[in-house]
């Protein structure tokens, strides 16, 4: 299996792998400021436009050779090709390793403490800190201390927020940063402006999630006499907030059966709500619930209908779900997307089932695809690791193809491992470029990572 970067904090209200699904080897060789692309500098291919080939207005003496449909389209595509940009190395460093880089932004560490860079290596921020989150697809990154106080920065290293005291986090996602002290969230724009906001009652629990389909997802619990009120928010791009109810009931479950997953708590006699898993994906979201069991979850549509419940450590590692395979050591492995983790694409999930990586559609419980290592992500071709061999399956759990090495994708393109060498592939699985020898390549974030023997070198590919 293939190391992880540092990904930064991770929520501890929910088991979580350390720096799951980025795909990108634990660099402890240092970063070289050498030379790299603009902070602005988004990945992916150039935008071209094909140009029409007109012959001349007025005619002239010359012979002007044709220009076929095929060397027009020729021409478009050797325009369209892709520049692999070496952003830095590892010579003459001095950072120690590094985080994930979204939007312009890296995560450096240096003596013990992490900081922040920029494409150009220029400091954002001083490697002054105990733990971080990483950028999102924005640049706006949180850093923290061993206090627990949490400050948010732009893409420019401007603090934009400070929590000033413990037990509050700051999380950045999408068109919005969110400040949560587990019963209480407030959701503001970067130039500060209120957009929302949510109060949970004492007995109950609020998790905050990121941006994803181009909505953020809130709670809000309100009590009236014995009966409980629970109301599911999605708060557009454009600061609008539809609220759904999620739960209209009684606050106290004592003649209800403890047994019943949807009494949320009934046992002990108060309102404990699902806590929300995962954003809107791709049309779904995922709820858990931390005080009855670990493991039991549920899958609801964008409107709030419950499609599927299940238990996640009712499956062993050979896809058989029953509740006598019950594990309490499995899990739920997700990817990094814009400042927040997803959990699920659409009603696909992996859940980390002993050794095994399993990829189950929860709508009807169907196992699609079983590997070491299954790196769910936002396109249509995922990294998969299989002994030796690492490579790509769709989300249908087809395998696609297997190399001696391979990244995640990041956008349209890859890096593979043949016969020594990294390629650059893109989403036909064609070579495009050949960086040359190296033992391991990875994706950091936006950045793609190429090492060979000591050495280190970090690309970028616009």
């Amino acid at each position: 299996m293939k190391n992880r970067i540092i990904t930064g904090r991770e929520d501890e209200k929910v088991k979580k792998r350390l720096a799951m699904l980025i795909g990108c080897a634990l660099m402890t060789t240092a970063l070289a400021a050498c030379g790299s692309t603009g902070a602005d500098a988004q990945p992916g291919g150039t935008d071209t436009t094909q140009e029409t080939v007109t012959e001349a207005a007025e005619q002239t003496d010359t012979v002007t050779p044709e220009v076929t449909q095929e060397q027009v389209e020729t021409a478009s595509e050797e325009e369209a090709a892709p520049e692999v940009v070496k952003i830095c190395d590892n010579v003459q460093s001095g950072y120690e390793t590094f985080g994930n880089a979204y939007g312009g932004v890296i995560i450096v560490k240096k003596d013990g403490k992490y900081g922040a860079v920029d494409y150009d290596m220029n400091q954002l921020v001083p490697c002054d800190y105990d733990y971080f989150r990483s950028a999102n697809n924005k640049g706006y990154f949180v850093m923290i201390k061993e206090d627990e106080v949490q400050e948010l920065y732009s893409p420019k290293g401007e603090m934009i927020c400070s929590s000033e005291y413990i037990d509050v986090n700051l999380l950045a996602s999408g068109n919005c940063y969110i400040v949560n002290d587990t019963t209480n969230a407030k959701y503001y724009d970067y130039d500060g402006n209120l957009l929302a906001e949510t109060t949970l009652g004492e007995d109950t629990m609020n998790e905050v999630v990121g941006s994803h389909d181009g909505i953020v997802l809130l709670r809000r619990y309100s009590e009236n006499g014995n009966n409980a009120l629970m109301e599911v928010g999605k708060l557009s791009e454009d600061g609008n907030v539809k609220w759904q109810t999620e739960y209209d009931g009684p606050i106290s479950w004592e003649d209800n059966s403890p047994s019943d997953p949807d009494a949320n708590g009934a046992s002990m006699g108060f309102y404990i709500p699902q806590v929300l898993l995962s954003g809107i994906n791709d049309g779904y979201y995922v709820t858990y619930h931390p005080v009855i069991e670990w493991g039991y979850m549920n899958m609801y549509d964008a409107d709030s209908n419950k499609v599927a419940d299940f238990n996640i450590c009712d499956m062993d590692s050979e896809g058989n779900y029953s509740e006598g395979h019950h594990n309490e050591e499995n899990d739920v492995a997700g990817y990094y997307y814009d400042g927040a983790w997803c959990y699920n694409r659409g009603t696909k999930m992996v859940w980390i089932c002993g050794d095994k990586d399993v990829l189950v559609d929860v709508s009807d419980m169907d196992v699609l695809a079983i590997y070491d290592y299954i790196g769910m992500a936002e396109g249509d071709l995922w990294l998969a690791g299989k002994g030796d061999q690492w490579g790509y399956i769709d989300p249908d759990g087809n395998e696609i193809a297997m190399y001696d090495d391979a990244s995640a994708f990041i956008g349209d393109y890859a890096l593979i491992i043949e016969d020594g060498h990294a390629y650059l592939i893109g989403k036909d699985l064609e070579k495009i470029e050949d960086l040359g020898e190296a033992d391991r390549i990875s994706a950091a974030g936006e950045l793609f990572a190429v090492e060979k023997d000591e050495s280190l070198t970090l690309y970028q590919v616009r």
